[in-house]
């Protein structure tokens, strides 16, 4: 971020899943998206959870804050993609491709929670198709790693 102009608001870096245990699952995250993100990010949340990015501080108070609402309707759980996504909207993003976040996988947490993910994320969904009607599964990212 130290070294990025002001046009960036998002750096992310890539990350793996570890268990309860600190152990590897397999599982990873690395996408080398840069720039104009905001298309991209709607087909796939290539940043992953809210471990992952350092957002620039006048891009948070530019866009807003997590959003609350989400939860007052049962839909926890995309509030990290919907905040990257609103970043995207205005800010260009940047990648360290690397491995530098382990994101733990436990029992019961929100992320388990699959029916309050499911309509957090077509809470999301709909509201980037009611934005933007012209939005098309052509324009799908590239280069998933």
């Amino acid at each position: 971020m130290a070294q990025a102009d002001a046009s960036v608001g998002l750096v992310y870096a890539w990350s793996v899943h570890i268990n309860e245990g600190g152990l590897l699952t397999g599982a990873y995250i690395a996408w080398e998206i840069e720039g104009e993100a905001y298309l991209p990010l709607v087909y796939t949340n290539f940043v992953g959870n809210a471990s992952v990015p350092l957002i620039r501080r006048a891009a948070l108070e530019q866009v807003g804050y997590y959003n609350c609402k989400l939860k007052a309707q049962n839909a926890q759980g995309c509030e990290d993609w919907e905040i990257c996504l609103r970043i995207a909207e205005q800010y260009q993003f940047r990648v360290v491709p690397e491995f530098l976040i382990g994101y733990r996988q436990v029992m019961g947490s929100m992320a388990c929670n699959y029916r309050s993910m499911e309509k957090s994320h077509l809470l999301i969904v709909t509201d980037v198709q009611r934005r933007y009607p012209t939005t098309s599964p052509h324009n799908l990212p590239v280069g998933h790693v």
